[in-house]
């Protein structure tokens, strides 16, 4: 591996020296060189770097030779480059190094059309546009988005629902704010805007339920015997006798 990266930085020094109109079809040679090691049957490690980093080096030494016409690099092409090897070298059975009756061919999902390798799909797929991996499975992708959409609307139901109690917590201060305490319980002072708060208040304090008008109520010349509620209607002083002190008045 390391002599194979000392030749690599090589490559990179020699590809340095090139013309600027030479560079792309050099890349080209490399790449047809790199597809014919792919299809190769045998994959042996130590053989396949040397020849690769060779075969790069004689390329860009051609186009270095003004007087070599690029002839090493047709007839390298021409030839299948041979990658056997010792059997104290290989690392699979003898099973293993027989030719295979079909070989694994990458192909195009939308059109077709096979490929030799990764890297000519891949490029395929780039220029057509089309799909180059296999298809993902609709029924796992729906049931996924659905569950996803779910989850999203139970978290804006939730976050809404929030908002709404917020509101109405809001609103409530807003309005006890806004109520006037006109009625007062008897033995601690406690004011309140209505009746309902003030039985509630008595239902927890067993308070007497005795009421007290504040100053603010309205109020007349006729005042009841038993507290100080004042009214300008007799009407309203025996319902309020009959009410709370239990007293029946005679019309």
């Amino acid at each position: 591996m390391e002599q194979f990266v000392e030749q690599l930085n090589v490559l990179k020094r020699m590809f340095d020296q090139l013309p600027s109109e030479d560079l792309q079809e050099a890349i080209d040679r490399i790449d047809h060189t790199v597809e014919q090691m792919a299809q190769s049957v045998i994959f042996v490690p130590s053989s396949q770097v040397e020849c690769l980093a060779e075969s790069g080096l004689s390329v860009v030494q051609d186009f270095l030779d003004a007087g070599s016409s690029f002839s090493s690099v047709h007839h390298q092409d021409e030839q299948m480059i041979d990658f056997t090897c010792s059997a104290d070298e290989m690392y699979c059975s003898e099973d293993a190094l027989e030719q295979p009756e079909h070989q694994n061919l990458s192909y195009c999902f939308t059109c077709g059309e096979e490929f030799n390798n990764r890297k000519a799909q891949y490029r395929h797929g780039k220029l057509t546009e089309h799909q180059t991996r296999p298809p993902k499975n609709r029924d796992e992708e729906k049931a996924r988005n659905r569950r996803k959409k779910e989850k999203e609307e139970a978290e804006k139901a939730e976050k809404r629902e929030e908002e709404t109690e917020d509101l109405m917590e809001n609103i409530v201060e807003e309005k006890k704010k806004k109520q006037v305490k006109i009625l007062f319980c008897h033995e601690c002072k406690e004011g309140f805007a209505n009746r309902k708060g003030l039985y509630r208040h008595s239902q927890k304090t067993n308070h007497l339920v005795r009421l007290k008008r504040a100053e603010q109520s309205k109020g007349g010349p006729i005042e009841c015997a038993e507290c100080a509620y004042t009214t300008a209607n007799e009407a309203n002083l025996r319902r309020h006798l009959q009410r709370f002190h239990n007293i029946k008045c005679l019309k």
